[in-house]
């Protein structure tokens, strides 16, 4: 069935390597220039996740070239528990391949399942996808592309897309994560930031750990879509406009390394306030916090609605545990936090120093607490006015800019490189 829907909507190339379709060319693997190289990004979240680095990266590319969006693989068993949670992601994965406008293509990848149980089934399923992949790029005209790996389960297939250039993202420090069924594909950190061509890290952590490994490693932070947080947000949601105030909110993903015995320990000491979560549960229980008066975990919500949820909220919040993942992280939302004008209080992390004074850093209930209620009377149009300012000057496309310009340095020292050498081989020196 893919087969044939690809033959129909993706003609592909004809017999002499160009692609039937004139509007394939434009921005192609036929065309000459570096930055006109289509982009493969293989991710390690769903479309439809959260909107991530992932997603503001490939609507960027896609300015500029065309995208392949690879979506994780998923099994036939995680597609039928999906089927009852979330319907509508588990019917969409069953279109295989999907279009996003007319320079964005999306791909859903399906897999034998078992095979965490049966390591033979995931050399099966990984040989099975790399051969399938193949077929995908070369039917699409994805053939010469930019790798651009964000995930450890992406390096088994470098070398087998036909890739002009590989690139991996360094989004979190991997090796510290906490889950036993991936442990086997985390390991290979080290091995992917080696056989990548360069490497862009997050945070500054990452960029020295990745420097060690790969001497092609570029710092390249997260950032905000100030357009979409900074708007006028109206009225705020039904689910929290009832919620007394003042609010003090969180955004994003609810992990295991959110401290939601920190938030408990505020909730109990300060009934006066409200903590409203605005996110799915991944790893984490936020029921204790539910139980309490003045606790709401309101869930996953579209990401058109998110600046409503944030501009409701009197102080925002990055309530972390003290991690190695967190420890070299570079959190997302406290750029979009800031580029809502909202004050701010976070878990003293040491890429969130240089956020200074527009973030307050605590440790600890009582610190915490104190900064809260200094954040609560910082609500003046020059404060807010200062926050949006410092998000400014950090956009996704001052990023897709950054992003663009090492993969052009790094393309023509690669290209530079096999000139060098087909020169040393034609000369005949050894």
């Amino acid at each position: 069935m893919l087969r044939k829907r690809l033959r129909r909507e993706y003609p592909g190339p004809t017999k002499r390597g160009r692609p039937r379709d004139r509007s394939m060319r434009s921005g192609g693997a036929w065309c000459c220039g570096p930055t006109s190289a289509p982009i493969i990004i293989f991710s390690g979240v769903d479309w439809q996740f959260l909107r991530h680095r992932h997603h503001h990266l490939a609507l960027g590319f896609a300015t500029r070239t065309r995208v392949l969006f690879i979506e994780p693989a998923c099994t036939w068993w995680w597609w039928c528990r999906t089927l009852v949670t979330r319907p509508r992601q588990a019917l969409r994965r069953l279109r295989g391949l999907r279009t996003l406008g007319p320079r964005i293509i999306i791909f859903s990848p399906f897999l034998f399942p078992f095979q965490r149980l049966f390591p033979r089934l995931y050399a099966l399923n990984v040989r099975w996808l790399q051969s399938r992949l193949a077929q995908l790029v070369g039917r699409l005209g994805f053939r010469g592309s930019v790798l651009w790996i964000t995930t450890p389960l992406g390096r088994p297939y470098i070398g087998h897309l036909d890739e002009r250039i590989v690139c991996f993202d360094c989004l979190d420090d991997y090796a510290s994560f906490e889950y036993p069924y991936l442990r086997r594909e985390m390991e290979g950190v080290d091995e992917l930031a080696r056989r990548a061509d360069f490497v862009v890290a997050t945070a500054r952590g990452l960029y020295d750990q990745c420097r060690r490994t790969n001497p092609h490693t570029y710092l390249l932070p997260n950032a905000a879509d100030v357009d979409h947080f900074s708007a006028p947000a109206g009225s705020p949601p039904l689910d929290i406009a009832n919620i007394p105030r003042p609010i003090v909110g969180y955004v994003g993903s609810v992990f295991e390394w959110i401290d939601l015995e920190l938030l408990e320990v505020l909730a109990r000491t300060h009934p006066e306030w409200s903590f409203v979560l605005v996110g799915p549960e991944r790893h984490a229980d936020t029921s204790r916090l539910s139980r309490l008066g003045n606790g709401y975990a309101l869930g996953e919500r579209p990401y058109g609605l998110i600046p409503q949820y944030v501009h409701s909220f009197d102080v925002c919040l990055v309530p972390f545990k003290i991690t190695p993942v967190t420890e070299r992280t570079n959190p997302v939302k406290v750029f979009e936090y800031l580029a809502a004008g909202r004050p701010v209080v976070a878990t003293r992390l040491p890429e969130l120093e240089s956020f200074r004074p527009h973030v307050r850093l605590a440790l600890g209930a009582d610190e915490f607490a104190q900064q809260i209620r200094r954040a609560l009377a910082e609500q003046g149009e020059e404060e807010r006015e200062a926050r949006r300012r410092f998000a400014a000057a950090n956009t996704w496309d001052d990023r897709v800019e950054s992003a663009m310009a090492i993969i052009d340095r790094e393309l023509a020292r690669l290209d530079g490189r096999a000139l060098v050498s087909a020169e040393v081989k034609k000369s005949g020196v050894r």
